[in-house]
């Protein structure tokens, strides 16, 4: 039997869309979930990380995170294609936050708060949450060349910039 949190989801979906049905139904927002977001630059070995690392998103379970996310960083292990497990541990949290989905990234900033006041030498949630201020600083940007950004999306980007330089700075120390 299907888990409840797929209700909404097409038994034949792609695995994009029931991870993205996770982790919205973990946020209460399960009727988003369907149309959230197209993951179109994730592999299949970033899927298969994100899956395994989901629940422990959708259930804010920060010592799990941490553990795991140490252990990546300590072992360097890589993925099949030569890339580091790390950085598909960092992409997973980009399906908690669908580009057009505030409450969401909302949600996952609140959980990046969490981890850093719990580990506050962390080496790993500043990457995370760094990737999530650099990613959602493009977001807001939106696409296209410079001259065709919209003068009211500069501000947005440049501050979120900012904060991902300032979450990598910060830790530099313990890093």
């Amino acid at each position: 039997t299907e888990v409840s949190i797929f209700q909404d989801v097409r038994e034949d979906a792609p695995m994009k869309l029931k991870l993205i049905a996770i982790f919205a139904a973990a946020l209460g927002a399960i009727g988003d979930a369907r149309f959230a977001w197209a993951a179109k630059d994730f592999t299949s070995d970033d899927i298969m990380v994100a899956e395994g690392i989901a629940p422990l998103i959708a259930n804010s379970n920060v010592d799990e995170l941490e553990k795991l996310g140490n252990n990546l960083i300590d072992t360097k292990e890589r993925l099949p294609d030569g890339r580091w497990k790390l950085d598909a541990f960092t992409k997973a949290f980009d399906l908690a936050t669908p580009e057009s989905k505030e409450p969401l990234y909302s949600q996952i900033v609140k959980l990046m708060e969490k981890w850093r006041a719990a580990y506050p030498n962390s080496r790993v949630a500043p990457v995370v949450l760094a990737h999530l201020y650099q990613r959602r600083a493009f977001n807001l940007r939106g696409g296209g060349f410079a001259d065709e950004v919209w003068k009211e999306n500069w501000d947005p980007f440049f501050e979120h910039l900012k904060k991902a330089k300032a979450a990598l700075v910060k830790s530099k120390k313990t890093a």
